[in-house]
């Protein structure tokens, strides 16, 4: 502020600010003075520039107590520096107008040391500033990340802090977004453009379940732990061991990842298979594979296939799914869980116990699923296939989701269950969770990929790029999972190992050399999914679109 004379008389209070003279950054109160008040006021500049004496400040004295300053960095840039294990959002197109990250700054001290009259000064664009300087003065970086569906409106509260996003919307149940109605705080399931809830609260039915479900692995788990430890101890390499399970209904699926994993010569012995039922167990052990069946918990669960993603069946399994890998991961084993509809082209664990520091920094590291609904927010990963460390927040972490099998019985999804608990645990204990992304990402694909890469699972299919996994997610039943297997070639299973062949008594077991080919099996189902060969014959999965996979398989 401009100095003023006289100096000012003994007040015995402040005056309040006035419009002449007001209370700004520079200038904290307003003296009681005989002469003219001080000219606090910054001067309005025209276009482009400021008044070097009194610049105008480029936000009010109303929010400068989170918004001082402000400059904007390369999102790219910005998030491989500040990784937090997210996936790239695939909606988003380079060109699109979120390449970049908007950065505010709370107090003068945080501001860049030498862009500081470019951060906090109105009248020119916010810089565009490399990562380390625009935060070498910033303590603590808190993120928010959002996408803008419908009409969005972002909201910053200098207030009590808080670690979670509040969501409100003017929403109608079963419609969507409707304009004319209040805004109302709504969970994270809720859908604008249809009103619809993905996020379903346990019924009081679904709680008793799984109490009963808990009551009944806590009443036996130090027992199992005592039967598991030498089995683990046996079949671990480097601490580390692959966890797998699954019921009759899938045998086929399991028979074929072992024909497959044999037919390229890869090593099984660190796997250990969780059968749900005794004639799995048997299918799984004369495949060779070690296994644990524990009769008490498991012996409720179907042994039928799920006929559809999230049936009853499908629930049942998503519940061993997180039995298999917590008593495993609280034993103090690293591990690797996979579903049965993953085929491998070779060793994937040298990946996940290298020293690469991207990786060896993060607790979990999940395949991408692909999908970007808000359930799935903010990892999207997918549970079928991802690598867990065992230490003390992985350990509460699965600990937790066992807990929640409530929630596992209600939703029937493992995947959503497992990521808003991981999202918990980030946010309150520190846990790091990693999603492959980029060309990492490609060398686990998924069901995403699977169905809308098709430029990569073409270089798959002509043997250009050899990925460590396959994962057939994203299909809606068992029997498109095994002609989407067949027609990829990636299926080795002998006819006479057939699923309906498996079930024939409960003696039934599996010889690996009757039931496994070295050579895949190609079978064409439909025109227009990935297939390691033209397939013109086949019919249109998509009718509407027909458009084949192959480009220019023409029918002879």
């Amino acid at each position: 502020a401009a100095a003023a004379t006289p100096p000012p008389i003994n007040c015995t209070t402040t005056p309040s600010p006035t419009a002449a003279c007001p209370k700004c950054a520079d200038c904290p109160k307003c003296e009681c003075l005989k002469a003219e008040p001080l000219d606090c006021k910054p001067t309005v500049v025209s276009s482009g520039s400021t008044n070097s004496k009194n610049p105008e400040m480029r936000f009010p004295p109303q929010v400068r107590g989170f918004a001082f300053g402000a400059s904007r960095v390369k999102k790219n840039v910005f998030l491989e520096t500040l990784d937090y294990g997210y996936p790239e959002d695939l909606r988003i197109k380079q060109g699109q107008n979120r390449q970049e990250v908007l950065i505010l700054y709370n107090q003068r001290s945080a501001l860049p040391t030498n862009r500081i009259d470019e951060t906090k000064h109105a009248g020119t664009d916010i810089p565009l500033l490399g990562i380390d300087e625009a935060t070498e003065n910033c303590g603590v970086v808190n993120v928010v990340r959002t996408m803008g569906h419908a009409e969005q409106c972002l909201a910053i509260v200098g207030d009590y802090e808080s670690s979670f996003v509040e969501t409100w919307m003017r929403i109608q149940p079963k419609v969507g977004v409707n304009m004319s109605l209040p805004l109302v705080p709504v969970g994270q399931g809720i859908k604008a453009r249809d009103g619809s809830n993905e996020n379903v609260v346990p019924h009081p039915f679904n709680v008793i379940d799984g109490r009963k479900k808990l009551q009944r692995y806590f009443d036996h788990v130090e027992t199992m732990e005592k039967e598991l430890k030498p089995i683990l101890e046996k079949v671990a390499r480097n601490n580390t061991v692959i966890v797998m399970t699954g019921n009759l209904g899938q045998a086929e699926l399991l028979v074929n990842f072992v024909c497959s994993a044999r037919a390229r010569g890869l090593d099984l012995s660190n796997i250990i298979m969780f059968p749900t039922d005794e004639a799995t167990e048997r299918i799984a052990q004369s495949l060779g594979l070690a296994t644990y069946y524990s009769e008490t918990n498991f012996d409720h669960i179907s042994t039928e296939h799920a006929k559809a993603f999230g049936d009853s069946t499908f629930g049942q399994i998503m519940y061993v799914k997180v039995v298999a890998v917590q008593i495993v991961n609280w034993l103090g084993y690293d591990l690797a869980f996979q579903d049965l509809d993953v085929v491998w082209y070779r060793d994937p664990m040298p990946f996940f116990l290298s020293d690469n520091p991207a990786y060896s920094k993060f607790d979990l590291i999940f395949q991408d699923d692909g999908s970007r609904i808000k359930t799935f927010a903010p990892y999207a990963g997918n549970s079928g296939f991802y690598f867990v460390r065992s230490n003390h927040r992985t350990k509460y972490l699965m600990h937790s989701l066992l807990l929640k099998a409530d929630a596992l019985i209600a939703g029937r999804s493992h995947q959503q269950v497992l990521m808003r608990t991981i999202a918990e645990h980030a946010t309150i204990y520190g846990l790091r969770a990693k999603v492959l992304g980029g060309a990492d990402s490609d060398m686990f694909p998924c069901g995403g990929h699977y169905h809308n890469r098709w430029d990569l699972m073409r270089q798959i299919a002509n043997g250009s790029h050899v990925p460590y996994v396959l994962h057939f997610a994203w299909t809606q039943n068992k029997e498109n999972k095994e002609k989407f297997l067949q027609q990829m070639g990636v299926w080795h299973v002998q006819p006479q190992c057939s699923s309906e062949k498996l079930k024939t008594g409960k003696e039934a077991t599996v010889s690996v050399e009757a039931c496994c080919s070295a050579d895949p099996i190609i079978t064409c189902h439909f025109r227009d999914k990935p297939s390691s060969v033209p397939c013109p014959q086949s019919p249109f999965m998509d009718e509407a679109k027909q458009t084949p996979f192959w480009p220019n398989d023409e029918v002879e």
